[in-house]
């Protein structure tokens, strides 16, 4: 039992190490990836749905 909890306490203490290691980005940077990436998002979703718009008038004209 004692092995076990050694083990885990060995673990968490070594996390904490490499954890400290870690090169945490600025706030600034993740607000201006966040950014960056919604604004990627919402163009991509406007294309595909103008993409989707114009498809299903092309089908309607041509199929109904």
């Amino acid at each position: 039992m004692e092995k076990s909890t050694t083990k885990i306490s060995t673990f968490f203490r070594e996390v904490k190490m490499e954890a400290k290691k870690v090169s945490w980005p600025t706030r600034e940077h993740v607000v201006r990836s966040t950014l960056i990436v919604l604004g990627f998002a919402i163009a991509i979703a406007a294309f595909l749905g103008f993409l989707d718009f114009i498809l299903t008038r092309i089908l309607q004209r041509f199929f109904l």
